[in-house]
């Protein structure tokens, strides 16, 4: 261990937990594992679609996107917010335009 920690120039610990991990489970291959919570309810196709739709009308609401979906089950609102929001496609609801006079109107654009 000691030799390996000098040509690696990794702390001891580290390769203590390796060399331990690799045989306990006796795989030599570092995938990560699954983590805990819940599973996505839409595929990545399902993503990619909802993404498509949202830059074709970018006036559509969120609650429009969600009937437009081909998800099988009912997606939330949020969920369709968090899709486009990892696309950096998030919905916004545009500014109210300023509704100006006419004599204000004149005086702006001469």
């Amino acid at each position: 261990m000691s030799q390996i920690t000098k040509e690696t120039g990794l702390p001891r610990s580290t390769v203590r937990s390796i060399i331990q991990r690799t045989q306990k489970s006796g795989d030599f291959t570092f995938e990560t594992k699954p983590r805990s919570g819940r599973p996505k309810i839409t595929s990545v196709r399902d993503d990619r679609h909802l993404i498509r739709v949202a830059a074709i009308d970018t006036k559509e609401t969120l609650f429009a996107l969600i009937t437009l979906s081909k998800a099988e089950q009912q997606i939330g609102r949020n969920t369709v917010r968090k899709i486009l929001k990892n696309a950096s496609k998030a919905k916004r609801r545009p500014c109210r335009k300023l509704f100006l006079k006419p004599e204000y109107k004149t005086g702006r654009y001469l």
